[in-house]
């Protein structure tokens, strides 16, 4: 799904926080993945249908104006182009509160991880590589496999 390039995935960050989508998009760029962002679930739909930048993983926020999280990850799932599209949910709103947003909404949080904010960067990192079926190791950064960290 990622773009050509030397990445081993690409990431689309989706936070009505500037600055926050720009420190996790910086994160994950320092660790060699691909990421963009946009400020709300609207803009991300809006990016998606462009069709050129599918992204393996979206790291959304919960809560944002216009299209929030879970409003995404509805669209997300229910798009036959994107329902494949791997999504970490962000917030500093406790997961009950999502959970519960997420049954009015009719949805469930089966695969999607869910990561507290404010957040550990090692902890994003983790989660990026579970989300992803990666391997992360942090002098490292992202391998392909556990072959990768045997050094010969």
């Amino acid at each position: 799904m990622s773009e050509p390039s030397e990445s081993i995935a690409s990431i689309l960050v989706v936070h009505d926080t500037t600055y926050l989508a720009q420190i996790i998009k910086d994160i994950v760029e320092l660790e060699g993945l691909l990421a963009r962002f946009t400020n709300n679930g609207r803009e991300a739909i809006d990016l998606l249908n462009e069709g050129t930048f599918i992204p393996d993983l979206i790291i959304s926020n919960y809560q944002m104006p216009y299209i929030n999280g879970l409003e995404l990850l509805v669209y997300i799932r229910q798009s036959q182009q994107f329902r494949e599209v791997a999504f970490i949910l962000t917030s500093a709103t406790t997961f009950r509160r999502i959970r519960q947003g997420a049954r009015q909404h009719g949805i469930c949080l089966g695969h999607e991880q869910f990561i507290g904010e404010p957040f550990d960067p090692y902890d994003l990192l983790y989660s990026i590589a579970d989300t992803l079926a990666l391997q992360y190791d942090p002098s490292k950064g992202f391998l392909n496999s556990l072959d990768d960290l045997v050094e010969f």
